[in-house]
């Protein structure tokens, strides 16, 4: 609830701006990259020998639109975080992005269903290793950035049930600590299919 409270004091001056007869989406949920290219692509974490699951995280999100459009405006709050293992050694990563979205309802009746997109506007990042040779544990990334493309469908009556579906890409590099791993530098790119689960209001 903290961190979604976040996404709308991000949002407060498209709120401000939002004319009396707008339309306001308010929803939370979960989402995930479901599968990624090259186990993330990891440069200097050794992919090959680490075995990595999916990257999970909350999701909230506000979007306005207006009565005469299918055109939706919105800023959305997205965490993921990710671990893997090589043999006794572990590695996690953790995220937050705040992205601009832009969405297109093709159908906006009880029933939903369009294009969406999201590009980053600013975040955080960092990873954890357990290696006990390494010059530091945990590293920030200096710049990060992301964006989503995918296909909303679900219910809104106005209770809102959404799945959103797409492709997605997550890419950290600069990280504070350049030899996390090995004396080497560091950059993570994770891509890959994505899953979106949401509820929530309009109103």
């Amino acid at each position: 609830m903290k961190q979604f409270l976040k996404v709308l004091a991000f949002s407060l001056p498209l709120l401000a701006a939002m004319p009396a007869l707008a339309i306001l989406e308010v929803s939370v949920g979960g989402q995930g990259i479901l599968s990624s290219t090259g186990g993330g692509n990891w440069t200097g974490l050794g992919a090959t020998n680490y075995s990595f699951s999916g990257a999970y995280g909350a999701q909230g999100e506000v979007r306005v639109n207006f009565p005469t459009s299918s055109w939706h405006f919105g800023v959305r709050y997205g965490q993921l975080g990710l671990s893997g293992s090589s043999g006794v050694n572990s590695l996690a990563m953790s995220s937050t992005l705040y992205s601009a979205l832009v969405s297109y309802r093709l159908i906006d009746t009880g029933l939903l269903f369009g294009p969406v997109v999201t590009y980053a506007l600013s975040g955080s990042g960092t990873l954890q290793n357990s290696l006990a040779t390494t010059v530091g544990s945990t590293a920030t990334a200096g710049s990060v950035s992301g964006y989503t493309a995918g296909v909303e469908f679900g219910l809104k009556f106005p209770l809102l049930l959404a799945v959103e579906v797409g492709v997605g890409n997550l890419t950290m590099t600069n990280f504070s600590n350049n030899q996390l791993l090995n004396g080497t530098a560091t950059n993570v790119t994770l891509s890959g299919t994505y899953a979106r689960l949401a509820v929530g209001f309009s109103f």
